[in-house]
This record gives structure tokens, C-alpha cells and sequence, in this order.
């Protein structure tokens, strides 16, 4: 074997291994004496050392925030991506305590909102928060809170959908917990509500189509109209509610709320016509009764309730708490 060679191998070896090992730490950014035994951040590690070490990304190319479960099952989340030729848009799926299935709307977003965001991580080095360790002890049945961050990152080696995910449930730096909640106020103005482009249901990943040509299923339908749901505007402590069982055979209890009193109304189920109701936008109506044997429609038409008396007496809109 050609000595000269060799040499010109193991020196060529040497500058792969060398280049992967600067390619890696590019990545990582000067991590050394930030992380313990167990590859996570010390935890008493201070913003200060995780601002001063260096981490390279890719494109950003994902944000979101996302809150809920626990007890309540309560929903709320935003994520941010880019959309082809459409550019940036903003996706919320929003569901209160008891209030199912998700309302889904989507918004296109500034171009700004992606460079915005992306000086936000890179000034408190946020991807490295992925790595910081979980609380010794946790609250059972409490809502979780997340930041997820994704970089397309295959000209450094990595994944196209690399995610970092800050957990506010874990040990976070002093300080630190204002940086969290200011990075998810500034996502949350991305939101802006002029630029909405669609609003529908989605129950578990699917969409529910609502319209007069729709055929819903009895099972979606008790789907949209459970849990609560408000007029809207003023205060909802004094609002009128109306909270549905989770089937159309449960009880649905209609509530009147004056004066910080709240007065039950019973409303008895009695089926469901699969045909418009006069000149509504939905291809239902559900027919209930009072304690007075009057009959009440119930529909919905753009994402609200409307209850109404047969007899066009009184009505009364409802939106979902959420």
C-alpha cells in the first residue's frame, strides 16, 4: 500500500470527522458545562449562560403554543407555519372547559411574524430550553403549556421538521417565565382577526362541514351542541347560558343569569328534523320543549346557536365559550 495515500486517508478521514464535529457543535453552540449527567441543563443553569452559548439553525419554519388537558379538557393552541404560496399563516383551535368539539379558525399572517419571532429565540437562545429539566414534582390533573419551535435543518445534517419544545412545566430559569409568556403575547397579536380567512369544527382531526346541503349525522350534531355556550359580548357571569348534556337524550338545562342569580330552565329534547329550519344555514333543527309544552328550535348558522321559539316570540343567539 502506498504510504502517501494512506497518509492522504486518514488526513482526509480526520477532516470528516473534524467537519461533523464543528457541524455539531454549530448546532449544540458551546454547550460545555451547561448540561449534567443526565444531557439536560443544570438546574440552577441562569439566562446568562444560556444566552452566551451559540446555536445554529436552519429556517425557521414552524411556531406554535399550545395549552390544555388536564381536569377541565379545556384547548387553546396557535401554530404558525408557512403555507406554500399563500406565505405565513396562523391556525387556532379553541375549545373551553366542557366545549367540544374545537373551533378551528385560520388567519393569514404579516410576512414580519417569522423574523420577529426568530430574533425573539435567537436574543434567549430559546431552542436550548428544550433541554432544561422536568419539576421533581407535578400537579396531577393541571393543564400543560407548551412552546414548539420547528427548523428545517437538512443542510446541517439535521431533520426538515427539527422541533425543540419548551415545557413550561419545567425547571425554568429566574426570570425566565416572563420571556415565555412575552414570546407567546407576541405570537398571539400575530392573530389578527380582519385577516381571517376560514372558521369550522374539528372533531378528532376532522372537519364538520355545517350548511344546508349537509347531511350531519346524528352523532355530529350532538356533537356541536354540547357544552357551553354564551351570548355573546358583556360579561358572562351575567350572560344567559345554556349547558348541553353530552347526548341529545340528556338533559339540556337553560340557564338565566340576572343580577349575579342564576335561574334554571329546563328544555326537554324532543328529536331531531333533518331539514332546514325556514331560512337557516344548516341542514337541521332540534326541537325542544319547555315547562310549558311551548316548542323551541335549536340550529346553528355560522358557528352560533339560535334558539328560538316556534312561534317567534322570543329568540336568543348563542356562541361558544371559548
Amino acid at each position: 500500500m502506498d504510504r502517501n495515500l494512506g497518509r492522504r486517508g486518514l488526513v482526509l478521514l480526520g477532516a470528516v470527522f473534524m467537519t461533523a464535529g464543528l457541524l455539531a457543535c454549530g448546532r449544540q453552540g458551546g454547550t460545555a458545562g451547561l448540561y449534567g449527567k443526565d444531557k439536560k441543563l443544570r438546574r440552577d443553569i441562569t439566562l446568562e449562560e444560556i444566552r452566551s452559548a451559540e446555536a445554529v439553525h436552519g429556517d425557521l419554519i414552524g411556531v406554535s403554543y399550545d395549552h390544555g388537558g388536564g381536569m377541565n379538557g379545556e384547548t387553546d393552541s396557535l401554530t404558525l407555519t408557512r403555507d406554500g404560496d399563500q406565505g405565513p399563516m396562523i391556525r387556532t383551535r379553541k375549545a373551553a372547559f366542557h366545549s367540544f368539539p374545537l373551533i378551528v379558525r385560520e388567519y393569514r399572517a404579516e410576512e414580519t411574524v417569522f423574523g420577529t419571532l426568530e430574533d425573539l429565540i435567537r436574543k434567549d437562545n430559546l431552542t436550548l430550553w428544550a433541554d432544561l429539566p422536568e419539576e421533581e414534582y407535578e400537579v396531577l390533573d393541571a393543564p400543560e403549556t407548551s412552546l414548539t419551535f420547528i427548523y428545517d435543518e437538512t443542510d446541517l445534517g439535521g431533520s426538515a421538521y427539527e422541533t425543540y419544545t419548551i415545557s413550561f412545566d419545567n425547571v425554568i430559569p429566574e426570570g425566565g417565565r416572563e420571556i415565555l409568556w412575552d414570546f407567546a403575547k407576541t405570537l398571539g397579536e400575530a392573530v389578527l382577526e380582519e385577516n381571517c380567512l376560514d372558521r369550522y369544527f374539528e372533531w378528532n382531526g376532522d372537519r364538520i362541514e355545517i350548511g344546508r346541503d349537509k347531511p350531519n349525522t346524528e352523532e355530529e350534531i350532538a356533537l356541536l351542541v354540547s357544552g357551553y355556550w354564551t351570548e355573546p359580548g358583556g360579561d358572562k357571569a351575567d350572560n344567559t347560558l345554556i349547558l348541553l348534556g353530552y347526548s341529545l337524550e340528556d338533559p339540556m338545562d337553560f340557564y338565566i343569569r340576572e343580577d349575579g342569580t342564576s335561574t334554571e330552565w329546563p328544555l326537554s329534547f324532543k328529536g331531531i328534523v333533518h331539514e332546514p329550519w325556514k331560512e337557516a344555514d344548516c341542514g337541521w333543527q332540534i326541537r325542544l320543549a319547555d315547562e310549558d309544552k311551548n316548542l323551541w328550535i335549536l340550529y346553528m348558522e355560522d358557528l352560533s346557536l339560535k334558539l328560538v321559539r316556534d312561534d317567534g316570540s322570543a329568540s336568543y343567539t348563542l356562541e361558544r365559550q371559548n
